[in-house]
């Protein structure tokens, strides 16, 4: 396992890839009902490891991804995913047109206003017409991502120290990653990130904004519309 995949969680979330994928499969599906199109190539973007890919294609997707990430994405390729290394910002990372895009788990907010737009921007224009973007991202004011904390977590000998500051909605975090060597920690790793927190009305008007015509909200892992306590919203957007 990659210190990237340790620090961005990702062994924490293997566990329950073939859900959120089955997840993704049933939401597709939904899609194809109301458009009557199939929604096979399917383009991850993030796609960190890949662990969603095995489940997505035993459903009977294409799937292809890419990353920032090279150790992810090296990852990746000794899995056997077609994944390459590209910056969501960057219109040629995306490689083609496809059917679908998914963008899971808080893999989107990560620039500034008009970078984050552009992302969107780049997800439409990859995609073919009536292809579909789901976007999974938190509700904010609703998740530990726009508290102010300090965490150390634990896993063998390495050891994760996670500090988190929220200014004017950007949940900054400062991750660093230690080797416990007999007692003695070495730094291994350390990344500093910041995620724009937007408000579902927010994130519903930019991507109506660069060209979605329909939207279609669900709570994440529930085929059901998110509602008071809801923490996390997928968003389904068709071209």
């Amino acid at each position: 396992m990659s210190y990237d995949a340790y620090i961005w969680h990702i062994s924490d979330r293997e566990e329950k890839s073939e859900w959120e994928a089955l997840f993704i499969h049933s939401l597709l599906e939904w899609v194809k009902i109301r458009t009557r199109e199939e929604y096979k190539k399917v383009l991850d973007a993030p796609c960190g490891n890949g662990r969603l890919h095995p489940f997505l294609k035993s459903f009977g997707y294409e799937v292809k991804g890419f990353d920032i990430s090279e150790e992810l994405v090296e990852e990746a390729r000794k899995r056997g995913h077609d994944c390459w290394v590209g910056d969501l910002r960057d219109p040629k990372a995306y490689r083609g047109t496809y059917d679908a895009i998914i963008s899971w788990f808080t893999s989107f907010g990560y620039f500034n206003h008009e970078e984050n737009l552009k992302v969107l921007e780049n997800f439409y224009e990859a995609l073919r017409p009536n292809g579909a973007l789901l976007l999974d991202f938190p509700i904010f004011g609703r998740g530990f991502a726009d508290k102010n904390f300090t965490g150390a977590i634990r896993r063998g000998d390495l050891i994760e120290i996670t500090e988190n500051t929220v200014e004017e909605r950007v949940s900054k975090l400062k991750i660093r990653l230690f080797k416990d060597l007999n007692n003695k920690l070495e730094l291994v790793k350390e990344i500093h990130v910041g995620v724009r927190m937007y408000t579902p009305e927010e994130l519903e008007k930019m991507m109506r904004s660069v060209g979605f015509r329909e939207l279609y909200t669900f709570e994440t892992l529930k085929t059901a519309p998110p509602n008071e306590k809801s923490r996390r919203i997928t968003y389904v957007a068709v071209k």
